[in-house]
């Protein structure tokens, strides 16, 4: 049987005759950057939300590992397909990039795919949730069978107190929670002198909840962008799907 076209499907859609989707536009892509990162067709920058692949190697450096996978599976995913786009509540990041997800017949998000396969680590940055539980499910399969990133020693989370200001950039961090301080906007969460944790008085209301000094003596394991701020690296988190708390 001849499969229908790509806008057939579409019009369904919209017409309430297929299972309702959020809105979206149709694009295609021109190019793939890296495993997260794409060039539309018009020429647009697109920022897939929700996940985080290793990086390709800038300035000399080396790529991560699965870098060049995650890039090669994105190309498979897109190129010369028609796509879906659907933005995320916030539109656009700081460099004025799209951001958003992907969908395709017979992958309703792609971003599931790169994450279920090892090649993408789930991020949680509000408001753009759009999908973060079946992305934690599909990471959690992932994780349960070592795949890609899960797999990769050189990609472990790395022990708090070995970090040095030379470990800025994505990345997983284990430690204990020692300390617990706060200023007019952040709670800060030491893990031993290297590295502090720090969460937006908002984001702690909103997303978070509890008391903070509760968390002294608690192991955890966080994600996210290492930045060096008074010249001690520090994790911000925003939402608690970005770190595992041992025992909860």
């Amino acid at each position: 049987m001849k499969k229908a076209p790509w806008g057939a499907f579409l019009f369904c859609l919209l017409a309430g005759l297929a299972p309702a989707l959020p809105a979206g536009e149709p694009v295609q892509v021109r190019k793939v950057l890296d495993g997260d990162t794409l060039i539309l067709r018009d020429g647009r920058h697109l920022r897939l939300m929700g996940i985080n692949t290793p990086e390709l190697g800038k300035d000399g450096r080396p790529d991560q590992p699965g870098a060049t996978a995650a890039r090669k599976r994105l190309i498979g995913l897109t190129t010369g397909h028609d796509l879906l786009l659907v933005p995320g509540r916030e539109a656009r990041d700081r460099y004025g990039r799209l951001l958003g997800r992907l969908e395709r017949p017979g992958h309703p998000d792609l971003r599931e795919t790169l994450v279920a396969e090892g090649l993408a680590w789930v991020v949680a940055l509000p408001p753009n949730l759009d999908g973060l539980a079946a992305l934690q499910a599909a990471e959690a399969r992932a994780r349960s069978a070592r795949r890609g990133v899960w797999g990769n020693p050189k990609l472990a989370a790395r022990d708090a107190g070995r970090m040095t200001v030379d470990d800025a950039g994505f990345r997983l961090v284990r430690g204990t929670v020692t300390r617990v301080g706060a200023s007019r906007k952040y709670h800060y969460f030491d893990l031993g002198p290297a590295v502090s944790i720090m969460i937006g008085r908002d984001d702690w209301r909103g997303h978070f909840g509890g008391r903070p000094e509760a968390l002294v003596g608690r192991s955890l394991t966080a994600r996210g962008w290492v930045l060096v701020i008074d010249g001690k690296p520090r994790l911000r988190l925003r939402h608690p799907a970005m770190w595992d708390i041992d025992g909860d």
